[in-house]
């Protein structure tokens, strides 16, 4: 992964905010990743030049400026930073929930920065996989119900979408509490 970022911090400067991922010692840094063997193939995340500010009753607020990354097939990248530093922000934007203010953001060969709510919606049902803090289940349906449910939102039959879900819950060890409700699961297993 590559990832590169420049502010303005002069007395002149608009409000900003220091970046979550910061250069330590010139414009451009090489953070830490483990590589995988995907080597001709384009990469999973392509952003340059994003940008993303807010107004504020300060003035305007500036989480990045010019922040260049790229992330290729099998790499595991890490982003970590101070808090209010950009990081959710930064992934709202990768993964379509959330729009820059300047800048290109390719994921998976897809401009995100340029769809409309309805494109991003179904390419977040399409393409992007999240894993939230909170686990966002529905509490009247099953576990195996709660894991079919994007695909029957994308028009998927209802007997296939039960059984690609119950492939994944078996993939992760909780095919034995498919029939289960989120009230009846773990934490862990929630």
């Amino acid at each position: 992964m590559t990832q590169t970022s420049s502010t303005d911090t002069g007395p002149s400067a608009p409000y900003t905010r220091e970046p979550g991922l910061r250069p330590q010692s010139s414009s451009q840094t090489q953070l830490q990743s483990q590589p995988g063997n995907h080597q001709n193939q384009a990469p999973i995340i392509q952003v340059s030049g994003l940008q993303k500010s807010y107004k504020t009753a300060r003035g305007e607020l500036t989480l990045f400026r010019d922040l260049n990354l790229q992330v290729d097939p099998g790499e595991m990248v890490a982003i970590v930073g101070q808090s209010g530093a950009g990081k959710s922000t930064l992934l709202h934007i990768l993964g379509a929930l959330d729009t820059p203010s300047a800048g290109t953001v390719y994921c998976a060969s897809t401009n995100v920065a340029q769809l409309s709510p309805r494109q991003a919606a179904a390419f977040r049902n399409r393409e992007i996989g999240y894993v939230w803090q909170f686990h966002y289940l529905l509490p009247e349906f099953t576990a195996l119900e709660n894991v079919a449910m994007p695909l029957l939102a994308r028009g998927q039959q209802k007997r296939e979408a039960l059984a690609v879900a119950a492939n994944w819950l078996r993939e992760v060890g909780l095919d034995d509490r498919a029939d289960h409700r989120p009230g009846e699961l773990s934490g862990g297993e929630q």
